[in-house]
This record gives C-alpha cells, sequence and structure tokens, in this order.
C-alpha cells in the first residue's frame, strides 16, 4: 500500500511516496485540520477586516509612525509571505510609510537566517524593499518589566524603538505551552538570552526528567505557569497586533486568527480544537513519524512517534528530507565540551524504540546527536533501504504512519 507525506516545506514542497505490506495493518494518523483546504488570497484578505479584543489593523494603525513587525523563522512552517503581503498592504492603506516598516526575525535563540531564507518565508519582493533584520538575543535589548516568577523582561531594541508592534505566527501543539502562537513570537522571538533561560530552565529540565517524555505537554492547556510567563512578556513588550495561522499537515493555512495578543491567542485555541489531536486504534509494533513542519527540529516528532508504539517496544523510522537541524544556542548539540543551559546532553536511544531509521538524503553526524548517540541509530537514503531493516516485523505487523507528527499530538482515550 502506497502512501504519500509531505515533505520539504522549505526546499521545494515535493512530497514523498512509502509503500508498507499489503499484509500489515496500517492505520494513517491524519488530523482534524486536514479536511479543510487552504485559504485563499481573497478569503484572507477578507479576514483582516476582523480582529479579536482590538481594532482591524488598518483602523489601528493610523497615526503610528515606526512600525515593527516580528516573524518567525524556517523552523515553523508559517506561510509568512502571504500573510505579510496583506499586512504591508493595510498599512500602507493606513497611511504608513513604507520606509518606517521593518521586519524582525524572532529567532529565539536559533542560528541566524541569511538573505535566502529570509526569501523563503517572506519572498523576493519583500526582501528587496523592506528591512529585513535578525534578532539578537544576546545584545542590544532593553528592559521592560519583570514576569511573575521575578525574571527580567528584556526585548530586542529595535522591536520596542517602534510605535507600533506585529507579530507573525502559527498557532501549532507545543510541548511547554500546549499551544504555540501568541505572545510565544515575543518570548523566545525577541527576548535576550537572559529572559529566556529565565523562563525556560525550569520548565526544560522538568519535561526532560527521566521517564518523562517531552512531548506530552502539547496541546494540553493545563499547566499555565509557563504561559503566564509568556503573556507576561508580550504584555511588558507592548505587542500591540498578533497574526496566528492555524495550519494543517500539508502546511497549508486552512485559518487564521488577529488582534490582541492574548485575546486572540485562546480564540484560535478554540478553533484548534479536534484539528491537532490524533487518536490511536491501538498501539503499534512500527511507526513512521512524518517531520516537515518543524522538520529542523526533527526530535518533536521522534517524541510524538514514540508514545505511538507497543509497551514492549517496537521500531521507529523517522521521515525528514530537510539539510540538517536547527542551530540552537540553548539546547543544541555544541561539542563535548560546549553546550547551552537547556542542553541536556546527547542522550541514549530511549529504550522503547528497538530500531531508529532516520530516512533522510541528508545523513549527517552532527543531526544525529539530536536524537540520540550517533552509533545508536540507522540512516536510510531510500525507502527501499528501510524497508530492508523493518520487513522482518512480519504479516500481520501494525503500524502507524503520522502525516506530520511534528504537528499532531495523540489525544487521550
Amino acid at each position: 500500500m502506497k502512501y504519500t507525506l509531505a515533505q520539504n516545506r522549505w526546499y521545494g514542497e515535493q512530497p514523498v511516496e512509502i509503500t508498507l505490506p499489503d499484509n500489515w495493518n496500517v492505520q494513517f494518523l491524519s488530523s482534524g485540520g486536514d479536511a479543510y483546504p487552504a485559504l485563499t488570497r481573497e478569503e484572507l484578505k477578507k479576514r483582516f477586516q476582523y480582529a479579536v479584543g482590538t481594532k482591524p489593523i488598518r483602523e489601528l494603525a493610523k497615526g503610528h509612525k515606526q512600525v515593527a513587525i516580528v516573524f518567525d523563522d524556517l523552523t515553523r512552517a508559517t506561510p509568512t509571505q502571504p500573510i505579510a503581503e496583506v499586512l504591508l498592504e493595510e498599512l500602507l492603506a493606513a497611511g504608513i510609510q513604507k520606509e518606517n516598516i521593518r521586519f524582525i526575525c524572532g529567532l529565539g535563540l536559533h542560528g541566524a537566517h541569511m538573505r535566502n531564507d529570509f526569501v523563503r518565508k517572506l519572498g523576493e519582493k519583500i526582501v528587496r524593499e523592506y528591512a529585513v533584520f535578525n534578532h539578537n538575543p544576546y545584545e542590544s535589548c532593553v528592559e521592560v518589566g519583570v514576569t511573575p516568577k521575578g525574571v527580567k523582561i528584556e526585548i530586542n531594541a529595535e522591536f520596542m524603538s517602534c510605535d507600533l508592534r506585529i507579530g507573525i505566527g502559527g498557532l501549532v501543539p507545543h510541548p511547554l505551552n500546549g499551544f504555540g502562537g501568541g505572545g510565544k513570537l515575543i518570548m523566545p522571538g525577541v527576548a535576550s538570552a537572559h529572559t529566556i533561560y529565565g523562563t525556560h530552565l525550569a520548565k526544560v529540565q522538568n519535561i526532560s526528567a527521566p521517564g518523562k517524555n517531552p512531548l506530552s505537554g502539547s496541546g494540553n492547556l493545563s499547566d499555565d505557569h509557563f504561559r503566564s510567563e509568556v503573556e507576561a512578556c508580550a504584555k511588558a513588550a507592548g505587542l500591540d497586533f498578533k497574526i496566528d495561522a492555524l495550519l494543517n499537515t500539508r502546511c497549508e493555512m486552512y485559518d487564521i486568527v488577529m488582534g490582541d495578543p492574548i485575546e486572540a491567542y485562546y480564540e484560535g485555541v478554540k478553533r484548534a480544537e479536534g484539528k491537532y489531536g490524533v487518536k490511536l486504534d491501538g498501539k503499534k509494533k512500527v511507526v513512521i513519524a512524518n517531520a516537515n513542519a518543524k522538520a529542523s527540529e526533527a526530535n518533536i516528532a521522534l517524541f510524538t512517534g514514540m508514545m505511538a508504539l507497543e509497551p514492549t517496544g517496537g521500531d521507529l523510522v523517522l521521515v525528514d528530507f530537510t539539510p540538517g537541524q536547527c542551530v540552537h544556542y540553548g539546547c543544541g548539540p555544541m561539542g563535548d565540551a560546549a553546550g547551552g543551559k537547556t542542553y541536556n546532553g546527547v542522550k541514549e536511544r530511549p529504550g522503547l524504540i528497538k530500531r531508529l531509521i532516520v530516512y533522510s538524503p541528508y545523513p549527517d553526524y552532527t543531526s544525529a546527536l539530536w536524537f540520540c548517540k550517533p552509533e545508536q541509530l540507522i540512516w536510510a537514503e531510500t525507502w527501499e533501504e528501510v524497508m530492508a531493516v523493518i520487513s522482518d516485523n512480519g504479516a500481520e505487523t501494525t503500524a502507524g504512519i503520522f502525516s506530520d507528527a511534528t504537528l499532531q499530538f495523540i489525544e487521550q482515550q
């Protein structure tokens, strides 16, 4: 049986076909959002006529002089270009001068982008005609307040110098926050390293503790301690208007919410109900975890997929056609004697995963360090190589395929 997986989100949008034996019991795990088509340009423009908890952006922008637009980086699948194009139309119609608009890539502690990266996110025309900057978490951040837990809030100085502050991001599952979106584009997006560590460290250590799956909080809003820190940062930074896209596992924007950063966020969470979760019809001996929307943070797919394995364990195939993993100065591998404050070292392959196969045309030693010790995984550059490993599971094998395990979470049943 053949299955098609969306892949190459920022590198050509080329899907990948895989085949599993006809005598296997396969469950293809799509999400509720997959039933919805992408918004058209006209539908998107109509959405800008309404806002949650504040005025529509054209009306809100009148009388302002300097505009900062923060957008997320290539670790996120947000279709920033069409959103930014309509947003610019609205700002210019409100009387904002073109030369007074700048874009800031909300990198947090991720590696800086170059021109070709900005073009992927914003399109050639915007990069040619507008200033586009990287956020620097180590310099040029100004103190604007304190979080409920007493962490100093330090935010990008260029962002704070503007009198209209806008964010473009996505509302998708997130292990620390339940759902990303809202104020998370500000913290960590344009916050200082001090603020990021101060708000993240305890939470990251908690979810990374032995015996815990770090993805267990995805889609779950019950723990609001971290989210209250995020919201305090967004308020202190004076984020005026937030735009969040809701995505299906084809990385299409099927819905969008915008307005007051906090009110619009919770409206978006309501709309996200039933759109990202999946229900298993039973645990699996083999799991295929596709990683596309957050392909450069593919360990998200690994931990999501692992939760679908049988209690006695099984094989996990990670599908990832992105050339390499994210540069992350906080928790990424930087060597045997180096790493950020949230880096926990190279892990053993989780015991539940009997064999970890990474199906990718870009095998590299350093990317493997995100998943486990490199000698504990198998790289496969073709699907035939994958099947050569997992076909020994035999007839009636139970298998699950996540259409995009970086955007999905398993619903409690």
